[in-house]
């Protein structure tokens, strides 16, 4: 891969000359004469100096996409070239499609195919992190995520809405945002899908978390469902969540309910939605 644009990913992490040449074992003329190397060759500045901090240009956010998909897929030949070992298709899932989704479309993947996989299931931020660093090839996501950035498809449709006890005064109700705040919100760990979708919501409503009478975060959503089942509280999730919850049901907020996506997402100019649609299959 050309070292300037390895050179170029590393500063843009460290946003410091002197950091960028000592992680890559280089002299730090070295590392300005690589960025000055690539601003000549594409015509554009992709650093510039705030008086003593150095910024990022916008065009730099393109030559970053483009530059990681290029590290992508140098790793990937090299992989693919040097070992003899079945390859494996590594997926990342958010918490919700890993536990409420995913088992159908692995259940006819193995039917079609020995090829080995690999899951993780974890937050939005987290998968979008380890898929820039290439520890995945591709991740399905419930969350909000820069299309810009990506490469995406969407693989279905979703409701998200309020879920309570069906003993709750909500239960299959249509609530005011007034009477909802209230309630104890139960919700999930920063950085998951469902609590941005929530929080976006709620600030286009003026409102946020904060404004509810009690918000517990937590990370695991079958505790959340077991402390919602004792109608200790409330939460948002997806609809497909109630499946063996017989004691749960939904409710409606005008503004906070909403059909939203579920997408599969890789990195732009990599060969991920190509593997993704083999592993769906029907898509």
């Amino acid at each position: 891969m050309d070292q300037r644009l390895m050179s170029f990913l590393s500063l843009c992490e460290t946003m410091n000359y002197r950091k960028t040449a000592d992680f890559l074992h280089l002299t730090q003329p070295a590392i300005t004469k690589q960025i000055q190397s690539l601003e000549s060759e594409y015509g554009t500045k992709l650093f510039r100096y705030d008086g003593r901090k150095l910024q990022r240009t916008d065009k730099s956010y393109l030559m970053e996409s483009y530059a990681l998909s290029e590290k992508i897929n140098y790793q990937q030949i090299i992989e693919l070239l040097s070992t003899e070992n079945k390859e494996k298709l590594r997926v990342g899932l958010t918490k919700s499609i890993g536990e409420f989704v995913i088992l159908d479309y692995l259940l006819n993947y193995f039917q079609r195919t020995q090829e080995l996989v690999d899951i993780q299931i974890n937050n939005t931020n987290f998968l979008l992190h380890q898929l820039k660093k290439n520890a995945l090839d591709f991740v399905v996501l419930e969350g909000s995520f820069d299309k810009e950035k990506y490469a995406y498809r969407r693989l279905s449709n979703e409701i998200f809405t309020g879920i309570c006890s069906n003993g709750h005064f909500f239960a299959n109700k249509k609530v005011d945002i007034d009477d909802l705040l209230n309630e104890r919100l139960f919700i999930r760990e920063i950085g998951s899908g469902s609590r941005n979708i929530l929080e976006n919501l709620l600030g286009i409503k003026g409102q946020s978390i904060d404004r509810f009478k009690d918000c517990v975060s937590i990370s695991n959503i079958h505790l959340i469902k077991k402390l919602i089942e004792k109608d200790l509280g409330v939460t948002f999730a997806y609809r497909k969540i109630l499946t063996d919850y017989d004691n749960l049901t939904t409710f409606e907020v005008l503004g906070l309910t909403t059909f939203h996506e579920f997408n599969i997402v890789s990195m732009k100019n990599t060969h991920g939605l190509e593997q993704a649609l083999n592993f769906f299959n029907e898509l």
